[in-house]
């Protein structure tokens, strides 16, 4: 009586069976290399047909194994024991009395293995990589402006704080070299927009001038031609003749000059105490408080066109829409304390 013996060393390496046919009296002539870290399953002998001429499958599960997977299990002719085709390797799933490819996921002791053969999904269809692309380009439509706009913010706010340093600094420059003009002698005149009265001096602009010695200034523009150092018509700069809601305009006549770094200074009227800063030059948006700031020649007792100048003091904050803030929420005294 011929049987077939079913060895697995593949429990260990891979998933190829080998059936050995042998007498009863010699099975224990097998090889022992061909039994190497064997588990057998499916039976202890598989009888073979005695007229087989063509090759029989049969379906052997496996439980033992981590996947739980089932293998097609070849039978060949003893001519053609050694001409199993790799094909018949393949690794296959047995689903509801049939085969199916198996499922598109490895343990561990397959992905290391060498002889594991079967198929799997590694590649996305056009139609995933697109649906996946889109909805990127939704998420970051929605969260890429606000995040622009943060950036921004926190690029002028860092700018800001370095101008009114840097302005600061050569006031007290000009302090201590003796150069500063005396402001006494001012004029009265009415500030109509708040109705009250205002004290100017032509002393604010001589200041202003000799400030910019303590700049490395690129460009000068004292000449009646302030639009050549400072964006005018197209930026904000409380100018009353330009008019609400953006105030857009300047006085050419006033003085302005632009340093190395590249901020922008301009003085609001050569008379009046408010000077204005832009931090990132002629670039957009040139908007008060967002790259555009308002300082004044201040006092320590906060008095606005004080006679006792000892300062540079920025302007106070402004939230409601105005002739200073255009667009509302300019945050001049905050953002230096931040």
């Amino acid at each position: 009586i011929e049987n077939n013996l079913t060895c697995h060393p593949e429990l260990v390496s891979g998933s190829y069976y080998r059936n050995i046919t042998t007498s009863p009296e010699n099975i224990k002539n097998i090889p022992s290399a061909s039994c190497t870290a064997q588990r057998h399953v499916g039976g202890d002998y598989v009888p073979q047909k005695e007229s087989e001429t063509e090759w029989l499958s049969k379906l052997l599960c496996h439980p033992e194994l981590v996947s739980g997977s089932c293998h097609r299990y070849i039978i060949p002719s003893p001519e053609n024991i050694n001409n199993i085709p790799s094909a018949s390797r393949t690794v296959q799933r047995h689903v509801k009395g049939g085969y199916a490819p198996r499922k598109a996921a490895f343990t561990l002791a397959e992905v290391f293995s060498p002889f594991y053969l079967s198929p799997r999904k590694v590649a996305f269809t056009l139609a995933e990589v697109l649906i996946t692309l889109g909805i990127i380009g939704i998420i970051a439509a929605m969260t890429l402006p606000g995040l622009i706009a943060k950036y921004q913010e926190k690029q002028w706010q860092v700018s800001y704080k370095k101008a009114y340093s840097q302005f600061s600094q050569a006031y007290l420059r000009l302090r201590e070299n003796g150069e500063f003009v005396d402001i006494s002698d001012t004029n009265i005149v009415e500030d109509e927009e708040h109705g009250t009265q205002l004290q100017v001096t032509a002393a604010i602009g001589q200041n202003f001038k000799t400030i910019s010695k303590y700049f490395k200034t690129v460009k000068t523009c004292f000449e009646n031609n302030a639009d050549e150092c400072w964006v005018c018509n197209e930026g904000q700069s409380g100018y009353i003749q330009g008019g609400a809601p953006d105030w857009l305009g300047c006085d050419k006549s006033s003085y302005s000059f632009v340093d190395s770094s590249g901020l922008a200074w301009y003085l609001y009227r050569n008379i009046e105490y408010p000077l204005l800063v832009d931090v990132n030059g002629n670039n957009r948006p040139n908007k008060l408080g967002k790259d555009r700031f308002v300082l004044q020649f201040g006092s320590k007792d906060g008095d606005v066109y004080s006679s006792n100048i000892d300062r540079i003091s920025p302007h106070r904050d402004v939230i409601n829409k105005g002739r200073w803030c255009p667009e509302g929420n300019c945050f001049y005294t905050t953002w230096l304390l931040k």
